[in-house]
């Protein structure tokens, strides 16, 4: 495989896991469930929850809801992201080596 797809799949697979992990990680916020009116029974970090038709029913945090199915969500994307990002750091190491040469040198 050339280098040039390997770099663009690596950073391709990189951003659609740094956005799954963004957005799965807005989604647990607390205070921004809070906001929206999907908080879940029991206090928030703002004050007390919003007991809205969703969260009564235990759709959005029951046993089976959706913050269950978030939370490894969030964390595997993570794990993913930071094993992406080794393995850009990687393929573009005598680039970096050779920027920061070029930068302590006074070249840049």
């Amino acid at each position: 495989m050339k280098r040039v797809l390997i770099n663009y799949l690596v950073d391709i697979g990189l951003l659609i896991t740094a956005l799954i992990c963004c957005i799965t990680g807005l989604l647990k916020w607390k205070e921004l469930q809070s906001i929206l009116g999907i908080a879940g029974p029991g206090p928030s970090a703002m004050g007390r929850g919003n007991f809205s038709e969703l969260a009564q029913n235990g759709g959005m945090h029951g046993p089976d809801g959706i913050m269950s199915l978030l939370t490894p969500v969030h964390e595997w994307a993570g794990v993913v992201v930071i094993l992406l990002a080794l393995i850009h750091l990687i393929l573009h190491r005598k680039w970096l080596a050779e920027m920061t040469r070029n930068l302590l040198s006074g070249k840049i």
